[in-house]
């Protein structure tokens, strides 16, 4: 054969025939000066090796010295071929190569469209252009990267495995085309996605469950999981998949892209959204599938079945889930967030130091411009401990719209809990409650939104409220009771002290025992009014408290009482003045108890006035028909602090008496159906008690405790 004579110029040409391609082609090889790189299709290594000519010519080329690069898609039909070539040149596998070009050092470059199996090209482009050269060049560099070495490839084919790709589809086309491969593999497959991420490709899944339906062995060899997360507006869609046959779960939270697997290849994609995927990337790396697979096994088992879902969807029952956030930053960040936009918060801290430590990072000074902004109502719980006390008294004055209680030591816990609004909730664990800063304090914190937890968490919270204002309210009581008894010992002891000594004085001096014996019995009626007293309130402790009701005068009973005062403030300058009702005010109830709150009333009010008038009215209330009756003093007055308490137990300023006054005053007085109450006068001097009693023909109005004899 003639050779052609090299081209001295830049040129372009097409070669037609077999021919005119033939001694291209060999003065392409022999214009090389080095090497030579080919491009092939998967027919290219049967056109080189299965024309004998082809054959010599490349071997001839190589046993000169001349490096050949040859890049081709090694297929089951070429690869005997290949296997040859490779024992001349160096070869390299590549998925889906289609052109078929080469390029050498002379530079040239020749290209051809298509190549039949074992036979030469009948069309060839021939270039020496520079430009087209490097290009075609840097072009093939490129693809060659991304091959494979012959000997993997041939050992893949050879022991049926597939090689392993990654790569990227473009389109929805290419998406479904893929999805379509993957719906119909063997084995089981698993989808992790958004509830509207597998619509487009609903009539591919009826087809492969109309198929498993048909074939009972295909449906239990080929089972279909499905994870999503199912919204108000997913139902409808939701029930027709479910009618489908899928295994379907829900889960909150679904990661951050879209995925699903065979048991080979995996498909995912990063986009969401209603429309469809454009772009996605596959593989059928064993490790990637593998690691796929099992996040979706550890979301499927904190999945529940779409059905209860759905059902619970149409019923209206909320489900919520907990998120464990372990950066103490990020979770106080979170606190903060909620309180900021809310209209109630409970706190309870954890210990003590917990509390002191939001102290020292000015927690509360924030807590201020909170509260002022959203006029949240705020209730916090702290255990007990003396450096609590002193802190929470600043804070106090710092924030007074803030509730603050204080709880028993015992209550100590290693969590901290704060609730907003009765909807959300987070727990912080404490992580070190040595640690001064706390970022190093805090442990992993929990967050929900579940209406149910953080009810269930506020009702705690609430108890333990309750629970702390029982507590002082028993320490107050304890200490009350504990006067009480001082105070009732010794007015017990007054009296009984007197009876013993009037008593050896009569047998001592029978001259004068009458003296003694008036003396005596004065000590006696006072220790039997202090006796009535501690019976009364025991009775109405016990709710057993009994009337013995009757009709009576009224101002013929305030008389009788002012009278028996008077004698007692003789060495006042004191006036007790009566001023009664014209009319005729007749009561039904027990006229001596009646009379003993009176006794309480008027006996109070010289206590505590040393000069001026003590003034009793009596009037009917005709629009009521009631009895009024008031004391008013020209004394001291009522101490503000025990206004409000003034008619509890144990609430005494004098020096003398058991407390009790005032309380049973208050509950005879409304055993009979009245009311009682007390006021400083406007004039700044004294004060005035006044009670109401029902009038005797509304004798059937009786309390539903009260017990009548």
């Amino acid at each position: 054969m003639t050779l052609p004579v090299s081209e001295t110029r830049e040129t372009i040409r097409v070669l037609e025939g077999v021919d005119e391609v033939a001694r291209g082609t060999l003065r392409f090889i022999w214009n090389a000066k080095e090497k030579i790189d080919v491009c092939s299709d998967s027919n290219g290594p049967s056109v080189v090796m299965g024309v004998e000519a082809s054959k010599r010519l490349i071997v001839d080329w190589k046993d000169s010295g001349k490096k050949v690069r040859f890049l081709t898609e090694i297929t089951r039909e070429n690869e005997k071929f290949v296997k040859d070539l490779a024992k001349v040149i160096e070869v390299r596998h590549l998925d889906g190569v289609t052109g078929n070009f080469a390029v050498s050092d002379a530079p040239e470059y020749i290209a051809t469209a298509v190549l039949r199996e074992a036979q030469p090209a009948t069309r060839l482009i021939y270039s020496n252009a520079r430009a087209i050269v490097e290009q075609q060049t840097y072009l093939f560099e490129a693809l060659w990267k991304k091959g494979i070495p012959a000997e993997p490839r041939i050992k893949q084919l050879d022991e049926g495995v597939q090689p392993i790709q990654t790569r990227v589809l473009e389109g929805d086309t290419a998406i479904r085309e893929f999805m379509q491969k993957m719906l119909a593999s063997p084995g089981e497959l698993i989808a992790c996605t958004e509830a509207s991420a597998l619509e487009p490709v609903y009539d591919l899944l009826l087809k492969r469950f109309e198929d498993m339906l048909a074939n009972k062995r295909a449906a239990e060899n080929r089972p279909a999981k499905w994870l999503t997360s199912i919204g108000p507006e997913d139902v409808p869609m939701m029930q027709k998949w479910v009618g489908l046959g899928i295994e379907i779960r829900h889960i909150s939270k679904l990661p951050p892209l879209n995925f699903g697997c065979t048991e080979s290849e995996m498909l995912v994609s990063l986009e969401r959204g209603e429309r469809a995927v454009q772009r996605a990337f596959v593989s059928n790396d064993p490790s990637s599938v593998r690691h796929f697979r099992s996040v979706f096994d550890e979301l499927w088992r904190n999945g529940i079945d779409a059905a209860k879902r759905i059902d619970e969807l149409v019923r209206g029952v909320e489900r919520t889930s907990v998120e464990v956030i372990e950066n103490p930053q990020e979770s106080l960040r979170r606190a903060w967030d909620l309180i900021g936009s809310s209209r109630e918060v409970l706190v309870m801290f954890s210990t003590p130091r917990a509390f002191l430590r939001q102290v020292k990072v000015e927690a509360f000074q924030r807590l201020k411009n909170v509260v002022q902004s959203t006029q949240a109502r705020v209730k916090i719980l702290i255990p007990q401990d003396e450096q609590v006390i002193a802190a929470m008294e600043e804070v106090r004055k710092m924030v007074p719209t803030v509730d603050f209680r204080v709880m028993n030591e015992s209550l100590k816990t290693r969590i901290s809990l704060v609730i907003v609004d009765r909807r959300k909730s987070m727990v912080f664990e404490t992580n070190d409650d040595a640690k001064e800063d706390l970022y190093e304090a805090v442990g992993l914190a929990t967050y929900t939104e579940s209406k149910s937890i953080a009810a269930s968490y506020a009702t705690i919270f609430e108890s333990i409220w309750r629970q702390t204002e029982l507590y002082e309210q028993l320490k107050v009581h304890d200490t009350l009771q504990k006067d009480f008894i001082n105070i009732a010992a010794h007015e017990l002891r007054t009296p009984v002290q007197a009876i013993i000594n009037y008593a050896e004085l009569a047998i001592a001096d029978k001259g004068q025992r009458e003296k003694y014996y008036a003396r005596l019995l004065r000590s006696v009626n006072r220790l039997q009014k202090l006796t009535e007293e501690i019976l009364d309130a025991a009775r109405i402790e016990s709710g057993n408290l009994r009337l013995s009701n009757e009709v009576f005068n009224l101002t013929q009973v305030v008389a009788e009482v002012l009278a028996d005062e008077e004698s007692g403030i003789r060495n006042k300058k004191l006036e007790i003045v009566f001023v009664p009702d014209k009319r005729k005010i007749e009561l039904y109830g027990d006229k001596a108890r009646i009379a003993r709150v009176i006794h309480n009333i008027v006996g109070n009010a010289a206590k505590f006035t040393e000069e001026g008038r003590i003034t009793v009215k009596t009037r009917l209330d005709e629009k009521s028909e009631e009895a009024v009756v008031s004391v008013a003093d020209t004394g001291q007055g009522i101490d503000l602090g025990i206004l409000p308490k003034l008619f509890s137990r144990f609430v005494a300023k004098s020096e003398s008496g058991t407390g009790l006054g005032l309380y049973l005053s208050k509950n005879i007085v409304e055993a009979h159906g009245g009311k009682i109450w007390a006021e400083n006068n406007s004039g700044g001097k004294g004060a005035t008690f006044s009670f109401t009693i029902p009038a005797s023909q509304q004798r059937s109005r009786q309390p539903v405790s009260t017990q009548t004899e």
